[in-house]
């Protein structure tokens, strides 16, 4: 993983074309920037997912879990960043084992305060305990509880996220933040948002 100015380094040692950083920021996004700006002291990475604390503007985490029609497990997640994460953050989303794993047993997709899921391993932490026997739905919630008490924000409050995960057997959500979008398929045209 290569971030800063490690990564422009070999951008430029592989050809690769560099674009001035400012011309890569939708004016949307740039508006959006200048006005939370303002309440940076106030808005600490977890406020984002307490309640009251989400921005219905904001753009958010998307993750995904999958077992195919030969019972391949995967998992991926994306996210819509930190507001004014210190430059060259590199959050839980890439990191397996913290905002995604998956093997033969499992796959999981994390979303939720960063830090706190890197620290505890969170998408891990899944897998162990559906190893361990659990269900996924178990394992996502206890999960999810071990890291609120193991983490906390600056104000004390403890730490928020959610899991979404898979089995050859089953799927499961569960998450401890305000609220969590979220659809399943079963392959067919028939799709239900949860």
């Amino acid at each position: 993983m290569l971030a800063g100015e490690g990564a422009e380094r070999f951008a430029d040692a592989t050809g690769t074309e560099l674009v001035p950083n400012e011309t890569l920021v939708h004016p949307r996004e740039r508006r959006r920037h200048e006005r939370i700006r303002a309440q940076a002291e106030a808005n600490h990475p977890s406020r984002s997912f307490r309640p009251g604390g989400a921005d219905p503007q904001g753009r958010d985490t998307v993750g995904a879990v999958m077992r195919d029609a030969t019972g391949t497990l995967a998992a991926a997640t994306s996210t819509g960043g930190t507001p004014f994460k210190p430059p060259g953050r590199v959050g839980d989303s890439p990191l397996p084992g913290a905002g995604f794993y998956a093997d033969a047993h499992v796959a999981v997709s994390t979303t939720g305060w960063g830090e706190a899921i890197a620290a505890v391993g969170l998408a891990r932490s899944v897998r162990e305990r559906v190893r361990a026997g659990d269900s996924a739905e178990a394992a996502a919630r206890a999960s999810l509880s071990r890291m609120h008490e193991q983490v906390r924000a600056p104000d004390g409050r403890g730490a928020t996220g959610g899991c979404i995960v898979v089995t050859p057997e089953e799927a499961a959500v569960a998450f401890t933040t305000p609220r969590m979008a979220r659809a399943w398929t079963d392959g067919t045209d028939a799709r239900q948002r949860l």
